[in-house]
């Protein structure tokens, strides 16, 4: 307690090294109970893909443009930043609305998301918030609309 500088100690026991806690990345890394004695787990859901690349991005967008897919790829930028330079099909959502409490309105949390940025950071953290949040599959594009311009459009400008 910080205000009266008193502590209290608890004891904390590992589980027996039979039982097994399953962590589902759907709960962002809160434990499940333990599977009881004798049961075991037969197949667990292949999570999301953390992060793809560019060149994974295009086959995607292919994909969707055929109607094969349903994403939504969300640029996370700002809008100054998406005026010079975005990937086509993309929505802006800057990084600030997208953490904002009326995301879940937006963006149903059982859609499929792909998000990008310049080069990977705002979007790297704007996944782990979503997952973390309650959304499911989310993944971030390596090197965001930089890797886009220089190796699917070197056409597109760089900055």
């Amino acid at each position: 307690d910080g205000l009266d500088g008193s502590w209290r100690k608890i004891p904390v026991q590992r589980p027996p090294a039979s039982e097994t806690t399953i962590f589902n990345a759907s709960q962002a890394g809160s434990p499940v109970d333990p599977l009881p004695k004798g049961q075991s787990v037969t197949a667990l859901e292949t999570p999301a893909p953390s992060s793809l690349s560019v060149s994974e991005l295009n086959e995607l967008l292919g994909a969707r443009k055929r109607g094969e897919l349903d994403f939504v790829l969300i640029d996370v930028r700002e809008p100054w930043e998406y005026e010079i330079v975005a990937i086509e099909g993309s929505v802006l959502v800057p990084l600030g609305h997208l953490l904002s409490d009326k995301t879940p309105g937006i963006m149903p949390p059982e859609k499929k998301i792909l998000l990008y940025c310049h080069s990977d950071g705002r979007s790297r953290y704007a996944r782990d918030v979503l997952l973390q949040s309650g959304w499911c599959d989310v993944t971030f594009v390596e090197g965001g609309v930089h890797a886009w311009a220089v190796e699917i459009e070197p056409d597109k400008p760089t900055y």
